[in-house]
Parts: C-alpha cells; sequence; structure tokens
C-alpha cells in the first residue's frame, strides 16, 4: 500500500479491507461451496497466518489489479486453486482463461 509513513499506509490496508470485505466473503461462499476441501485448508493457513485482524479471509493474499495486461501465466508457488473476480465497464479488450478455454469480451 502506498503513503508516507507508517499511519497513511495502515489508512489505506484498512480502507482496503473494508471496501473490499463483502466482495471477499462473496467469493469464499461460493469457493467454499466449489471446493470444500481447499477452503477447509484455506481457512485453517489464513488462521495460523493473519496479519490483520480486519481481513475477513480466507486468502492469505489479494492482489487488486487495474487497468494493467496481464499475459497468461502459472504463478511459482500456486498449489490448488486460485480465485478471480473480473468487474467494471469494459470497452475492448478480453478475459481468456486458457485452462477453461473460455475467452469473456
Amino acid at each position: 500500500m502506498r503513503g508516507r509513513g507508517t499511519g497513511e499506509r495502515d489508512a489505506a490496508v484498512k480502507s482496503f479491507l473494508s471496501r473490499t470485505k463483502e466482495t471477499v466473503q462473496f467469493i469464499s461462499t461460493f469457493f467454499a461451496r466449489a471446493f470444500p476441501a481447499h477452503h477447509e485448508l484455506f481457512t485453517a493457513a489464513f488462521n495460523a497466518g493473519v496479519y490483520d485482524t480486519r481481513d475477513p479471509g480466507p486468502f492469505l493474499g489479494r492482489a487488486l489489479v487495474w487497468k494493467l495486461h496481464v499475459d497468461p501465466h502459472v504463478d511459482k508457488g500456486d498449489n490448488g486453486p486460485a480465485v478471480i473476480f473480473n468487474f467494471g465497464n469494459y470497452t475492448g479488450g478480453e478475459l481468456y482463461l486458457p485452462d477453461l478455454n473460455l475467452k469473456l469480451t
């Protein structure tokens, strides 16, 4: 998180967690139903490594990608499912999920 000092960064983290809490809880519900065993593992890992009590979990990390082209890739160390939540108003461009052979335009 960006900021001039610890206080500004803490405020930015608090705002991010607050603004994304409902979305994370929504995604977590679907994740739990689709992958119950993985959700249980993620929850256990989150509870062991939680770094901020304002984070509802169960994900150890979140990335907000804004207006950035990303080529298809596999992140090093990924073990299990990843969750993607795509939102916004679009003109042009596409989202391609090669594992599913699915293109959203």
